[in-house]
């Protein structure tokens, strides 16, 4: 198999316009029947707009990962009016059903960080006002009456603070 490669050259300088660009003409009736282990991305790609049978098709899909994007495309295109419609109806009805996914999701983050906040908040308060009783000298019993909580969380609570 001969592949050309033209590059784009400026004709007064002679020097190639830009590396950026450059053509390579491939003579599809020139491939080779049989394709090789280590087949370049280039020749399978020209197998691929060569290929006439099924079977070739699937066969070069499961090479390339976008072989396969492409195979598939070209099937979506290839369908009747009614699978095309029917094919991006579903498209569409998943990309939305992401993109409700993602907002709900995003939704939910910023509710649990709100409660989270006031319960923090909440929390602080509430630690803020059994330290004060404690350095104010009253006993656990009398916090936890005014805490309206047991005299065991009022111990945990003064614990967890002098450590």
């Amino acid at each position: 198999m001969e592949i050309q490669l033209i590059k784009f050259m400026e004709d007064k300088r002679h020097t190639i316009y830009s590396d950026k660009i450059e053509l390579h003409v491939i003579e599809l009736p020139k491939l080779p029947k049989e394709l090789k282990g280590n087949s370049s991305d280039l020749l399978l790609w020209a197998k691929f707009l060569n290929a006439e049978k099924e079977e070739e098709f699937e066969m070069l899909a499961k090479k390339n990962l976008y072989i396969g994007k492409a195979y598939d495309k070209l099937q979506v295109i290839s369908m009747d009016k009614k699978k095309q419609l029917d094919y991006t109806a579903r498209q569409k009805a998943i990309l939305d059903y992401n993109q409700l996914m993602k907002e709900f999701t995003e939704a939910g983050r910023e509710e649990g960080r709100r409660e989270g906040e006031e319960l923090g908040l909440k929390k602080g308060k509430e630690l803020g006002m059994v330290y004060a009783y404690y350095e104010m000298n009253l006993d656990t019993k009398e916090i936890a009456r005014k805490m309206r909580m047991t005299e065991e969380e009022i111990k945990d609570i003064i614990r967890k603070r002098e450590k």
